[in-house]
């Protein structure tokens, strides 16, 4: 048979059981003003397990089925049945506890309390307070908590509150308004209520004479032995079994509705990617995924542990004791995801800045008398008047001024007023014509001495002559 017909409801539905307080509440007719439409589109789901008693699907299944299993396709809308008032939502997690979202509607005077089971995250698109419509999207199907498969798990309750007092059976009450679930399914599957269940012992686990672990010991059942109960037979987290022919009370999560040898090592556990989580609180890391299994020891509040796999709501995990590493299993209800640790990108200190190139000036000219400015526009103070044909240094030009330098002076002037310098041609060198080579004057050859001799005494004189 199709494994949607053994989809489960949410984890948090085992607390109205524990506690006896479920009871299935009369349908009575409804006023035609009254607004109700379907939780889901007509012909997008499929009809599955109805309310009621049943044998358990899955371990840590429960045998009494509180609402209405709607077989859909993961993220398909969740819509309002009717106006209202969200009431509660939670955050589901794949193997944990299931994601809820809960409506209060008044009707006619009268007051119910919508349950939709199983999204990812109640909270996605609405909070608590919020005022919904019918047909508002309030969540999308998903397969949060003990789940086989997507799918919207639907229950109604009365004026008491979700999990208080009678459980109202959903399709009925949705008919009663004109909304026929079973008629506007793609698919419905049958479902025939079995007249008794097969069970196997999970772990080693005692019988008990009631559903109370201060009761007597009837009998010690090995791990798995074979049992057999009826459908809904259970209280106060117990199951009523018989067990190689003695009946009594086996703890709920020490039930399996398949078969179990007696190692540990067949548990069933799905894996996971490994994940850090820590505890809500001091809890047991028991062998198995049950309480029925052996304590290993307990882990105090806060504890960083590793998350690698998952059992019918409980978790595998590594603890680590200062260099003692233990493997063992505690109840998702006790775990939270750690938050992800933050690490600090690397400070680098800031290079100091290159110093700034200078800005190369052009050389402009002022094509008349004209202001020179503090800023680029007219409402700025006049620094100087700037005489026609002043030459100036133009450092930068924007929206019609340029910033200039005059007689180390720096302002603004009207880029209107100026001009570029007019270049002045360069003179050609004039060559000078090459200087004739001068001849040096011929030399005289040197005089030729006579020697003479006087014939009487003579005066030497200091010229020629005698004066």
């Amino acid at each position: 048979m199709n494994k949607t017909r053994n989809l489960l409801w949410s984890t948090a539905t085992a607390l109205a059981l524990i506690a006896g307080t479920v009871g299935v509440a009369p349908v009575q007719a409804a006023p035609p003003k009254d607004h109700v439409v379907s939780p889901l589109k007509p012909k997008t789901y499929r009809y599955s397990s109805p309310q009621g008693p049943r044998c358990i699907p899955v371990r840590n299944g429960t045998t009494m089925h509180l609402g209405q299993d709607l077989p859909a396709n993961e993220g398909n809308a969740i819509y309002a049945v009717a106006d209202g008032v969200v009431t509660a939502t939670h955050r589901g997690a794949r193997g944990g506890s299931s994601g809820y979202l809960i409506v209060r509607h008044v009707l006619s005077g009268n007051t119910y309390y919508t349950a939709y089971i199983h999204m990812w995250d109640g909270g996605k698109f609405v909070k608590v307070g919020q005022k919904v419509k019918a047909g508002q999207k309030i969540a999308e199907v998903g397969n949060s908590g003990p789940s086989t498969a997507p799918h919207l798990h639907f229950e109604v309750w009365g004026s008491a509150g979700w999990m208080k007092g009678p459980t109202i059976e959903p399709m009925a009450w949705l008919k009663r308004y004109g909304v026929d679930m079973r008629a506007n399914a793609s698919v419905v599957y049958n479902f025939t209520l079995p007249k008794s269940c097969n069970y196997w012992a999970a772990s080693d686990l005692n019988l008990r004479s009631s559903s109370s672990s201060g009761s007597k010991l009837v009998k010690k059942v090995p791990k798995g032995t074979p049992m057999t109960s009826t459908p809904g037979a259970y209280l106060n987290g117990y199951v009523k079994v018989v067990a190689a022919g003695t009946s009594g009370w086996a703890l709920h999560g020490a039930v399996s509705p398949t078969r179990v040898t007696a190692s540990t090592n067949d548990i069933e556990v799905v894996p996971l990617s490994t994940a850090d989580y820590s505890t809500t609180g001091a809890v047991n890391l028991r062998q198995g995924p049950s309480t029925a299994y052996k304590s290993l020891g307990v882990v105090p509040k806060n504890a960083q542990v590793k998350v690698n796999g998952t059992a019918g709501g409980w978790m595998r995990v590594v603890y680590k004791t200062g260099s003692t590493s233990t493997t063992g299993f505690i109840a998702g209800s006790y775990l939270k995801r750690s938050a992800p640790a933050v690490t600090k990108p690397p400070v680098t200190k800031p290079k100091p800045a290159a110093p700034a190139k200078p800005t190369k000036s052009v050389p402009r000219q002022t094509t008349s008398a004209v202001n020179m400015r503090r800023g680029a526009g007219t409402s700025h103070p006049t620094v100087l008047v700037l005489p026609k044909g002043a030459k100036v240094a133009e450092i930068s030009a924007s929206g019609g001024w340029s910033k200039v330098t005059y007689s180390g002076k720096t302002g603004y002037v009207a880029t209107s007023f100026l001009r570029n310098v007019p270049s002045t041609p360069a003179k050609a060198p004039v060559k000078k014509p090459a200087k004739a080579p001068v001849k040096a004057p011929a030399k005289k050859p040197a005089a030729k001495s006579v020697t003479k001799v006087t014939k009487a005494n003579l005066n030497m004189r200091s010229g020629a002559g005698t004066k």
